[in-house]
């Protein structure tokens, strides 16, 4: 199986992924506004299929890691832990010697443990309080 990552993908294409792994799509116009506005993203093909993606946004000081998506049929093989690998690699290749970048990210529910295999810690940890989120619907 050859696994090719690539630093794009389309509005039509991440909403399919989304759809692929249960999620609502959204309108296309924002999704093409949140990939511009992405520092990276990755997709990931595996015989010529689309089966994920991976995007980064970033101030330059903090990283959040999200839309993390493998399609269904291709999960529990490493694939997902790849992909994240090669966003985190991305972001330090794109930092100065001497600098620090916090990388955060907010798991599904009962992924926690695929993460904690890609490095990160559970929140509370070390001197940070519980991760936090609010939803705005207008």
């Amino acid at each position: 199986m050859e696994i090719k990552f690539e630093n794009s993908i389309s509005a039509k294409e991440y909403n399919e992924l989304r759809e692929k792994i249960g999620w609502k799509a959204h309108d296309i116009k924002r999704v093409e506004k949140a990939i511009a506005s992405s520092k990276f993203v990755k997709k990931v093909i595996v015989n010529n299929e689309i089966i994920g993606m991976a995007r980064v946004i970033t101030d330059g000081i903090y990283a959040f890691v999200v839309d993390v998506i493998i399609s269904p049929n291709y999960q529990n093989q490493g694939i997902g832990k790849k992909l994240v690998q090669e966003l985190l690699q991305e972001i330090e290749k794109n930092m100065n010697e001497g600098e620090t970048m916090s990388v955060s990210l907010i798991s599904m529910a009962g992924k926690e443990e695929f993460y904690e295999k890609c490095g990160f810690h559970k929140i509370p940890y070390e001197y940070t309080g519980y991760g936090m989120r609010k939803v705005i619907e207008k």
